[in-house]
């Protein structure tokens, strides 16, 4: 997810990533977990509707 900067003397493009996306150490456990839920049968998953997250909380 992008956002632009409210200050429209500068636009300065924020991307909205977490930080630790670039550590070795989480690339190596999100590898792992790629490769263990690729074993899963989507047939069984179940997804949850969270209607009322209160999604505006996110910092820009």
């Amino acid at each position: 997810m992008r956002a632009y900067s409210m200050d429209l003397r500068v636009r300065v493009l924020k991307v909205l990533r977490a930080t630790e996306q670039a550590r070795p150490d989480r690339a190596a456990q999100r590898s792992l977990w790629q490769v263990e839920r690729s074993g899963w049968d989507p047939a069984r998953l179940v997804f949850l509707a969270e209607t009322w997250t209160y999604t505006a909380l996110t910092r820009l």
